[in-house]
């Protein structure tokens, strides 16, 4: 079944299985940062490495919910912009096609002569 036609239960449960799974990966991906972060200022004491750590996680944080955010903000407008330019080619294609079929059989018909 596609995902175009499933039950909206199904589709929300997905849409949270897919969230769910990104947040993992970016969390994961921001505690990798941290290390590596920590990892390059050796002089830093333990107390200061969990300092720094906690900074920089809630700063990756911070931003990546801002980028979701902004992201979210997008869709329909981006949504919007496919749509309307998805009609202007319809709108084309249909007129060229209804512009085509007379010239066609009018080449057809000259050329019967």
């Amino acid at each position: 079944m596609s995902e175009a036609g499933a039950d909206p239960s199904v589709r929300d449960g997905i849409n949270q299985l897919e969230t769910y799974l990104y947040w993992q990966h970016q969390e994961e991906r921001t505690r990798a940062e941290t290390e590596a972060l920590c990892a390059a200022l050796p002089w830093l004491g333990p107390d200061e490495r969990d300092e720094v750590a906690r900074h920089y996680l809630t700063a990756r944080r911070d931003l990546t919910e801002t980028m979701r955010q902004h992201i979210a903000c997008r869709i329909p407008q981006i949504r919007s912009e496919y749509e309307t330019r998805y009609h202007q080619l319809r709108v084309r294609t249909v007129a060229g096609a209804a512009g085509a079929v007379p010239a066609i059989c009018l080449a057809v018909e000259l050329l019967r002569l």
